[in-house]
């Protein structure tokens, strides 16, 4: 292959015939060949151009970046046309003058591509060297600084943005080099210290820096310098007001591009303010600790996650430990053992919640005794609401406790003791009742058997009320359908609602609504707040009781277009012993109260509405999610023929002689044979002789009560065949527990009507034939 042939990408000169010619041409295919292996291997754009500023000749690596698919594309163009902008354009001719006057042209602007994409190059241009008589011709040599462009344009930016961000920010900002010299002081620390730029921003740092803080602080930043580490410290600088004041400045390494040690960045803040408030609180905090040691609580302190790291004097006092040991420390090896777990877990889910504890129960004293105490812990948060520590306080109420359980035994007592006359009253309205067919003693009979079942109402709702507040009600619950649940309270409530000549709608829901709930204690709920409606809406008045699902949530709503409540009374509405209307004292005023703590022990919520005066009111239960599952099915009871005709012999057992003597009275009404005792061991003697079917008994009574009488007649041959029913005051699980031990059958609570008699017959099950 010829040298010709070899350069062929190169642009051919002009050719002689001369021996010296032709020598020229041997020297000058070897500077070809030269010249080829530079350009070939060059990564720059190469380019030559004749004098006219014409591209002639682009090198393969220069088409490849001019993104050309071929020599064509460029070949012929004017070189200047390439030059995107007027800043471009002017440099370019500005090198082409310089490379025609012998020197090197230097550009460095953006051009386009052939497909139009703009880069960036660093051009050097030369004019080649020519004979006599041959054209000028210029090289031009044009490196891709696309990438460092991008880079330093990147730089500048983040620079920009940085002395930006650092200007306008609410600290001062400092840079320092690797020789750990501050190189940059932001704007505003200008503007705290009051002095202009003066070129050395150490100077001018050193300047407002108090003199007795400033060897100090250089010294300990000289020796975080000679480790390359970061350093906080605190020092007093001359704001441009003349004060002195302290900042926190804070500096930490930062890394060139190359990831290698480039100096620090540090910022400065004004914490004065800061500074005085730490010591106003270390005051306010001695004041705290000399407060809380003064009060007569145990009180204590705990970390958001319920570690306790503070203890009043009075603890060590009453535990009897030292501040600082391993036992004062372990609070939860003083609480009385045995106990529920309850209170511990209302402790973990209020350290979860974020909201107040309050629970009582027994911490060991000094001396071995367990006494009560009410523990109450309320949390601390800061102005932006996050929970900083508790504070906790135990009062012992051991005192308190005794007080309240000897008043709700007083109560209880009370409500035994006065339910015993009212059986009698009840039984005997109703055989003075069924005796004669004047009017005017039906009229009579019927209105002192409400005032009287209004009486017994207010013991119920009294003794209810006492049992909350010790926590004695247990909820039954079990699934049922929320309408039957309605209709046992529209049952009882439809006395109240007849005797205003009211006019009530119950609104049945679409389906049926599946709740799990103590029925009971529901339809008590909905029965005081129909009677309550009742009582305060004027005679022919509306009541309305509806109910139904907000998403899987039951409510029910009673509304009436009574009496309204005044809107500043609807907050206390559900206060114990509150009555909106003072005119009218036929109550406790618990009503309301109670019906709240039932509706509270089913985890629901209760709300009222009212417009005002006259303008009626409306009560809204709201409880916990409906069940998913249905309705359980329930037992059918079995019947046999007719129970009621299975008691044909009836022992009527009470101390109290008109009770029983009434009661008596009922049964032989009944067409039974009746036989009566006033104590427990004549009651054994006739279930002996007697031999009853059916024995109703008092369990409180004289020299043999019923719960020893019940066992002495269950010892008795025929004794497992007599059904036997107790008769009380109480009526708790754990009394209708002890009954049934005993030896009862059934467990009715006084005062015991007629009605509930009949019905008991109907139901009960005889033990013989």
């Amino acid at each position: 292959m010829s040298s010709d042939s070899k350069n062929e990408d190169l642009p051919k000169t002009s050719r002689g015939g001369s021996h010296r010619e032709r020598e020229s041409r041997v020297a000058l295919g070897q500077g070809d060949k030269l010249t080829s292996a530079i350009v070939g291997n060059s990564p720059d754009c190469i380019k030559i151009l004749d004098q006219a500023g014409r591209i002639i000749w682009v090198s393969p690596k220069g088409l490849e970046l001019m993104e050309a698919g071929q020599p064509a594309d460029l070949e012929g163009r004017s070189w200047l046309e390439l030059w995107e902008n007027e800043s471009g354009l002017t440099g370019a001719r500005l090198a082409l003058d310089a490379a025609l006057s012998g020197d090197v042209g230097r550009l460095e602007d953006c051009a386009l591509t052939c497909t139009g994409r703009r880069r960036w190059w660093n051009v050097a241009l030369v004019a080649l060297p020519a004979t006599e008589g041959e054209e000028l011709q210029f090289l031009a040599i044009s490196r891709d600084v696309t990438g460092h462009r991008v880079i330093e344009d990147r730089l500048r930016e983040s620079e920009e943005r940085f002395r930006n961000m650092a200007d306008h920010a609410p600290v001062m900002v400092w840079l320092a080099g690797k020789d750990g010299r501050r190189s940059y002081l932001s704007k505003s620390w200008h503007e705290f210290s009051g002095s202009p730029p003066s070129g050395d921003p150490l100077e001018d740092w050193s300047r407002a820096v108090h003199p007795e803080d400033l060897a100090e602080i250089r010294t300990q930043l000289l020796e975080a310098h000679h480790q390359h580490q970061g350093r906080t410290v605190e020092y007093r600088a001359r704001r441009t007001d003349g004060e002195y004041r302290w900042l926190l400045d804070t500096a930490v390494q930062r890394q060139g591009l190359d990831g290698k040690f480039a100096g620090y960045i540090g910022s400065m803040i004004d914490m004065t303010d800061r500074k005085v408030a730490e010591g106003a609180v270390r005051q306010s905090e001695e004041l705290f600790r000399t407060l809380a040691n003064s009060i007569p609580q145990l009180a204590w302190m705990a970390r958001p996650d319920g570690r306790i790291f503070w203890f009043n004097q009075r603890w060590y006092d009453y535990t009897g430990t030292v501040r600082g040991t391993a036992a004062a420390e372990d609070w939860k090896s003083f609480h009385g053992q045995g106990e529920s777990p309850g209170a511990m877990n209302a402790f973990a889910s209020s350290l979860q919640s974020g909201e107040p504890f309050q629970e009582a129960f027994t911490l060991r004293r000094h001396d071995g005794e367990y006494r009560w105490h009410l523990c109450q812990m309320l949390p601390i948060r800061d102005e932006e609401g996050l929970l900083r520590l508790w504070f906790g306080t135990h009062t012992d109420i051991t005192e308190e406790r005794e007080s309240l359980r000897k008043k709700d035994q007083f109560l209880a007592t009370l409500a035994h003791e006065l339910r015993n006359p009212i059986a009698p009253i009840l039984t005997g309205l109703e055989l003075i009742r069924s005796q004669t067919d004047s009017a005017e003693i039906s009229r009579l009979t019927s209105m002192m058997e409400r005032q009287t079942k209004q009486m017994v109402h207010l013991i119920d709702d009294l003794l209810d009320m006492t049992r909350i507040n010790t926590g004695k009600i247990l909820l039954k619950k079990s699934a049922v359908r929320l309408r039957d649940v309605l209709e046992s309270a529209v049952e009882a409530a439809e006395p109240y609602i007849g005797q205003y000549g009211h006019h009530f709608e119950n609104v049945p829901a679409p389906c049926d609504i599946i709740i799990e709930t103590d029925p009971n204690r529901m339809a008590q709920v909905v029965s005081n707040l129909l009677s309550n409606a009742a009582k305060y809406t004027p005679p022919g008045g509306h009541i309305r009781l509806s109910h139904g699902t907000d998403g899987n949530r039951p409510w029910i709503t009673i509304e009436d277009d009574g009496n309204g409540i005044e809107p500043d009374q609807q907050e206390h509405i559900f206060d114990l012993f509150v009555q909106t209307d003072q005119a009218r004292q036929d109550g406790l005023g618990i009503g309301l109260t109670l019906v709240k703590s039932l509706v509270e022990l089913h985890g629901g919520e209760i709300e009222v509405h009212s417009d005002g005066a006259g303008e009626g009111s409306r009560f809204t239960v709201r409880l916990p999610e409906c069940l998913s599952a249905e309705l359980p099915g329930q037992e059918e009871i079995e019947t046999m023929g007719s129970p009621a005709g299975h008691w044909r012999r009836v022992l009527v057992v009470d101390d109290g002689r008109s009770t029983a003597d009434i009661l008596g009275m009922f049964f032989e009404m009944e067409g039974r044979e009746v036989r009566v005792a006033y104590d427990g061991a004549d009651a054994v003697e006739l279930a002996k002789s007697f031999a009853p079917d059916l024995i109703l008994m008092d369990l409180g009574m004289p020299r043999m009560d019923g719960f020893e009488a019940a066992r002495h007649i269950r010892a008795l041959p025929s004794g497992d065949g007599i059904t036997m029913v107790a008769l009380s005051g109480w009526g708790q699980e754990k009394d209708r527990r002890l009954s049934r031990e005993a030896g009862f059958d059934e467990h009715l609570v006084k005062p015991v009507s007629p009605i509930d008699l009949r019905e008991l017959l109907e139901i009960l099950k005889p033990r013989r034939e």
